[in-house]
């Protein structure tokens, strides 16, 4: 397809970290999802899943996890899990953390952040109702410059994930907000 041309392209000149190979690593994940007037099957949702990963681990490594391509990348790769599996808690943490990180560089009115807050609402009423996920002990005591686990949900993320994984960058880049702000 020119979607995968494009990135072959891309990635031959500007090699495939590159923010414009991300980028097109991304529109190819939305074409194959959005491909023909079937019904997408499990097989080309699941290509599409690892091609969002993709993009969006490579977006927040090169530009930052509040960066708009960041963002709209966190939000596509969390509609097309909720399209393969449902409202799952995977997809609600994802938006949550995209939400929090772009609080800090887009800002809370933004198109994107408000599409994910709006998206992830509407997950979190699916999963929980209106009474939203109750309280956590996430653990590891107050947030300081020398201990972020006590951000929530950092702790969690850093320890089943890695510190490198998406959701913990994200969370983190979250939490340097609230360290900032104290």
């Amino acid at each position: 397809t020119f979607c995968r041309e494009q990135l072959a392209i891309a990635e031959d000149a500007l090699g495939p970290e590159h923010p414009t190979s991300l980028e097109l690593v991304e529109a190819l994940a939305r074409a194959v999802v959005m491909e023909g007037d079937q019904p997408v099957d499990d097989e080309v949702q699941t290509e599409a899943l690892k091609l969002f990963h993709r993009a969006l681990e490579g977006t927040c490594q090169a530009l930052g996890p509040g960066h708009p391509n960041a963002v709209r990348t966190a939000l596509h790769f969390a509609r097309a899990k909720a399209e393969k599996h449902g409202a799952t808690e995977e997809a609600h943490d994802l938006l949550s953390a995209a939400v929090d990180a772009s609080a800090r560089t887009i800002g809370d009115e933004h198109p994107l952040a408000v599409q994910c807050r709006e998206l992830r609402d509407e997950i979190r009423m699916q999963l929980w109702g209106e009474d939203g996920p109750g309280d956590f002990d996430f653990g590891g005591g107050p947030i300081d410059d020398d201990n972020f686990e006590g951000a929530p949900g950092l702790g969690l993320r850093r320890g089943t994930a890695g510190p490198q994984h998406v959701e913990a960058m994200l969370a983190a880049a979250a939490s340097s907000v609230t360290v900032a702000g104290r």
